[in-house]
């Protein structure tokens, strides 16, 4: 469950020990056991992969800033959009009969209800 959040954004392989059944009979007597079984496992699995392999993978500080970038790219899209549609939505309030027909009849009010889109 710790690392549900780690594999979206980062290519990773989680390794966990688990100590209970998730039930009644939960107890976590056995955990010191599992962690020291799932770091057994992690190590001997490493043993196998060439470190020329590592070499050229990015660092994790690599990565998160990779993901920064790109968050605040994705921020000034969602902001782009957003004036765009604030854009459209006066354009079509000017192009309305209504309003236009308002606008020449001064000290009658006009009733804006329910902008958003449905």
């Amino acid at each position: 469950m710790e690392a549900a959040g780690l594999v979206g954004v980062i290519l990773c392989l989680v390794i966990r020990g688990i100590c209970d059944y998730a039930d009644s009979h939960k107890s976590n007597k056995w955990q010191p056991y599992a962690a020291a079984t799932a770091a057994a496992y992690t190590k001997g699995l490493l043993d196998y992969i060439p470190s020329s392999d590592v070499d050229g993978a990015p660092t994790l500080k690599e990565v998160i800033e990779a993901v920064g970038t790109l968050s605040a790219k994705v921020n000034e899209h969602v902001e782009t959009s957003r004036r765009l549609e604030r854009r459209q939505l006066s354009q079509w309030l000017l192009k309305d009969l209504t309003y236009i027909r308002w606008q020449d009849k001064p000290g009658e009010m006009f009733w804006l209800c329910g902008l958003g889109k449905q």
